[in-house]
């Protein structure tokens, strides 16, 4: 948990260049690498991989970074986005007191990490890097509606193709990792296909149960879902893109009957 800290407040530091970032921490990350036991991965560890992967770009109130192109890292890592605008910094949800143990989910494992440095130092800038996973996910369409903000998008699952049965997820849940919609944005049109990967889960404490809608009453309040939302990014060679986090707090029952499948993140 330490770890998970240290990042934190390390990424509320302004650097000149954000492309320093990694090379910034590099010194902090061999000291952890005898106590971590574990492969360094672009300012993750791979021995605890499934919690590292629910970093988010907060407060809710700042703006949205962006992601430079060409990537300096794999959208799954947090150093591939800028931290530059407003107050943002990276945030993780189970460092909120409400929150109790972490748990993957069972289906969800780390099938490679492939990682390669600029230079010989293992700590500093990326050169190339994907992360393929095995895990349950629901494939969701992307709608936008002017009633949200512009940088904001909603998911909605289908889960019997009648328009009664969807479940829209909106910006309160998913939490975007870079604007959706406008200016330096990854273009996400409505009725793009998406997919939420689902990680794991997080146990509440009894002052932070949630009310779920009545449509869901055989589902208990007293966990939070969090999935990877990932976008298509090259149909021939079927790898995807990291777009943002999901939390299904309000609607438990989207992983109720999921499919299962291996993804290639890039």
């Amino acid at each position: 948990m330490f770890w998970f800290n240290l990042v934190v407040q390390f990424s509320a530091l302004r650097l000149t260049y954000e492309s320093d970032r990694l090379p910034a921490l590099s010194d902090i990350a061999s000291y952890f690498e005898a106590p971590m036991h574990s492969k360094y991965l672009a300012g993750m560890w791979e021995g605890d991989l499934a919690r590292a992967l629910l970093w988010y770009i907060g407060p809710a109130w700042s703006s949205v970074s962006g992601r430079p192109l060409p990537l300096r890292a794999p959208t799954w890592s947090w150093t591939s986005i800028d931290l530059d605008k407003d107050f943002n910094i990276l945030m993780y949800p189970f460092l909120s007191n409400i929150y109790l143990g972490f748990t993957a989910d069972p289906s969800f494992r780390i099938v490679e990490a492939y990682y390669q440095t600029k230079a010989a130092n293992p700590y500093g800038a990326v050169q190339d890097g994907s992360l393929t996973i095995q895990a349950q996910f629901v494939p969701t369409i992307s709608t936008k509606d002017h009633s949200i903000t512009q940088t904001s998008t909603e998911l909605v699952i289908d889960v019997d193709v009648d328009e009664e049965d969807l479940v829209k997820i909106g910006h309160d849940n998913m939490r975007p990792d870079v604007s959706l919609n406008g200016h330096n944005s990854i273009e996400v049109p409505s009725g793009t296909v998406v997919y939420c990967v689902l990680v794991g889960r997080q146990e509440l404490d009894s002052s932070g149960r949630i009310e779920l809608p009545t449509s869901f009453p055989s589902i208990s309040a007293t966990f939070i879902e969090y999935a990877l939302v990932l976008r298509l990014s090259n149909p021939s060679k079927k790898t995807f893109q990291r777009i943002g986090l999901l939390e299904t707090s309000k609607y438990s029952g989207w992983f109720v009957q999921p499919s299962n499948d291996i993804f290639v993140i890039e």
